[in-house]
């Protein structure tokens, strides 16, 4: 959920010996696997009865207006608590979701080239559909039952719908795979079966962002203070942290397969790679700044305002991967006697884990992820500390190695709107 953080046991654990090594590998790579430290979330909609909001005195058009009411309420309706689970629910979410961008997508055509649809283009212009953002800054308030409510940002027209519905299936799609980590089963074969769902779903869901932007959002009409979903290089951002998350994923799923450290250093600067590459989109939009000097209570009405704790959530994320990464090159060096190395990489990890405390205002549960690290760097440090001194006497370099060249081996995989999507099924004991 919000602000997943590192194991509890990760302080504790010996990440030099066999066994101990073993169980840091299972931990880091299992509870942690998907450093998620941006909320997840599902975006949130207001009901919408077509056959109220859009007038006409033609029976067929009224049942198509109708079916779209239903259709539109089943894919935005959360299903009873207990009722699914796990990816059984998202896989069903999916499949409705699907149903109903394809009724869309048919009633769209059908007022833009059929004669009788033209009656209802003129009112579906003017429809308002509300709804939440994932990217926004939104101010919490308590509604008149005591429950808290989210601001809802509109978007106008059916193409406006039909962006922020596929937004809606890929933060879905985002957000399931994060539970999928959540299950009491930390068994070396249930991660990895987890670890191949969740790189899937994150895929998935930067593919859906990719396509909506390049195929969608261009017959929007752009409206002035739009949902940052309706805005391609908001979008492309976040396909970017989709890409970046899932290979967070690969770089844990490597630790506990076993692969070299070497390898799963390369890896996890990937990792900052994608992570860089979906901040750089960002700082380019502006949109930073702005955040900065004002806050969503005081944001003009429907002009949403970027969250602040995107910026620290990028520095953040790359700061664990890099760290991540120096701990691997420093056992890898331990491996090969290079002892003075080792430490190098260590030390340098702890100073740019203070440097990222220090630049950023950090959220409870962001610091606990940012203790979790910088205590097993410690850790690790002071036991290659406690070596040198007694077996190895090795120099520690003044200048600490570089990074290795990052490699990055995921893609999104492509959306085809004419299918259902498809989500596998959990398969939790």
């Amino acid at each position: 959920g919000p602000g997943q953080s590192a194991h509890p046991r990760a302080a504790v654990m010996d990440d030099t010996d066999e066994e101990g090594r073993h169980a840091w590998r299972h931990m880091q790579a299992g509870h942690n696997m998907l450093l998620w430290l941006w909320r997840p979330q599902v975006l949130a909609t207001a009901e919408v009865v077509f056959e109220k909001e859009v007038r006409t005195t033609d029976p067929t058009n009224l049942e198509k207006l109708r079916d779209l009411s239903a259709l539109r309420a089943a894919a935005t309706t959360t299903p009873a608590a207990g009722s699914l689970s796990g990816t059984t629910k998202t896989a069903s979410f999916c499949e409705r979701m699907s149903k109903y961008l394809k009724a869309l997508d048919a009633f769209i055509g059908y007022i833009e080239t059929h004669e009788n649809g033209a009656e209802l283009r003129d009112g579906c212009k003017k429809l308002k559909f509300y709804w939440t953002s994932q990217l926004c800054d939104v101010p919490k308030k308590k509604g008149r039952r005591g429950n808290t409510d989210v601001k809802l940002f509109a978007a106008t027209g059916l193409w406006e719908e039909m962006a922020v519905m596929h937004a809606a299936t890929a933060a879905a799609l985002r957000e399931k795979a994060a539970e999928l980590f959540e299950s009491a089963d930390h068994t070396t074969a249930f991660l990895l079966r987890a670890a191949n769902e969740a790189t899937e779903m994150l895929r998935k869901s930067a593919g859906i962002y990719q396509w909506y932007a390049e195929n969608i959002l261009p017959k929007c009409t752009g409206q002035k203070g739009s949902l940052f979903e309706l805005r391609k290089p908001f979008v492309e951002v976040l396909a970017g942290i989709c890409l970046a998350e899932a290979h967070s994923v690969v770089a844990r799923r490597a630790q506990i397969n076993g692969n070299s450290e070497a390898l799963v250093a390369k890896l996890h600067m990937g990792t900052v790679r994608l992570y860089a590459q979906a901040r750089s989109v960002l700082a380019t939009t502006g949109e930073l700044k702005r955040s900065t000097m004002s806050s969503a209570s005081d944001s003009e009405e429907g002009s949403p305002v970027l969250d602040p704790q995107l910026e620290a959530y990028f520095g953040l994320s790359q700061s664990l991967h890099t760290s991540r990464c120096r701990r691997s090159l420093a056992i890898d060096a331990q491996d090969r006697l290079e002892n003075g190395e080792a430490l190098a990489h260590l030390r340098e990890a702890v100073k740019e884990l203070k440097d990222v405390e220090q630049t950023y205002q950090l959220s409870k549960a962001w610091l606990h992820a940012w203790n979790g690290e910088t205590q097993a760097i410690e850790r690790l440090k002071a036991k290659f500390e406690r070596e040198n001194a007694t077996v190895y006497y090795q120099k520690v370099p003044d200048v600490v190695a570089p990074t290795p060249v990052e490699k990055v081996i995921v893609k999104p995989i492509p959306f085809d709107p004419s299918e259902t999507l498809t989500v596998a099924q959990a398969r939790h004991p």
